[in-house]
């Protein structure tokens, strides 16, 4: 479990600097060292303590160490038990389609999960050999953007839910996009090059499954989880 690994790795780093500053602090004979070293050893790093919160987010459990052995047993015994237990805190960050058909999704919050089959919004199974297999989702930033912000998108990625399919604006032959939201109600009015418009409440994100798949394998410094790093 990488995210386990990593822990660990950090937290002998921080130890071993620890140590050094203990060391130092007595070889230089400085005024009150065991207390400075005893409140030292009590400390964690920053990266640490950002890990802790990642951890406490993904699965609802307090940080420590027993619970931290506690998932990673977990993941080792039942990885798709164990990753559909985690809270939905996390996103898609990246797919990769692997030599025996099935797809690995990367979430931000460090898990991983390999599928069989994927499924749009519409329950539409998505076929990993179809170039325009899409997948979609509301674009929240949309209702609050003025129409020059909404006529700057591509319209190649972004569209709207018809008949229970997503068609991105640009197969649509839409040449501008109007925000009608108020308080009260969203609506967004799209005009056609043909004359016509069409109304609808949500504008939607669109990603291509063909892209998703072409994503390259992360460096093994990168990390899968959501990270912060806060150290100088």
């Amino acid at each position: 479990m990488k995210f386990y690994n990593d822990y660990q790795k950090e937290s002998s780093a921080h130890s071993k600097d620890v140590e050094w500053i203990s060391k130092n602090l007595k070889e230089n004979d400085v005024e009150d060292a065991d207390d400075l070293i005893s409140k030292l050893k009590a400390t964690k790093s920053s990266y640490m303590i950002a890990m802790e919160s990642e951890f406490e987010k993904a699965t609802g459990l307090e940080f420590s160490l027993e619970n931290l052995e506690r998932v990673k047993h977990a993941f080792e015994s039942d990885t798709s038990k164990a990753a559909a237990a985690l809270k939905d805190t996390d996103s898609v960050i990246a797919m990769k389609l692997n030599k025996n058909g099935t797809i690995t999704l990367k979430f931000d919050s460090g898990r991983e999960l390999e599928v069989k089959e994927i499924y749009n919004d519409t329950g539409k199974l998505i076929s990993k050999d179809d170039k325009d297999s899409k997948r979609a989702s509301i674009n929240l930033d949309a209702k609050a953007m003025n129409d020059v912000e909404l006529n700057r998108l591509d319209f190649k990625d972004i569209g709207i839910k018809q008949d229970e399919k997503i068609s991105s604006l640009k197969e649509l032959g839409a040449k501008l996009v109007k925000n009608l939201t108020d308080k009260f109600t969203s609506k967004f009015l799209i005009g056609l090059e043909n004359g016509k418009s069409i109304t609808t409440k949500e504008i939607y994100n669109i990603t291509y499954l063909e892209n998703d798949l072409k994503f390259k394998e992360p460096s093994s410094k990168d990390r899968l989880y959501k990270k912060v790093d806060t150290r100088v």
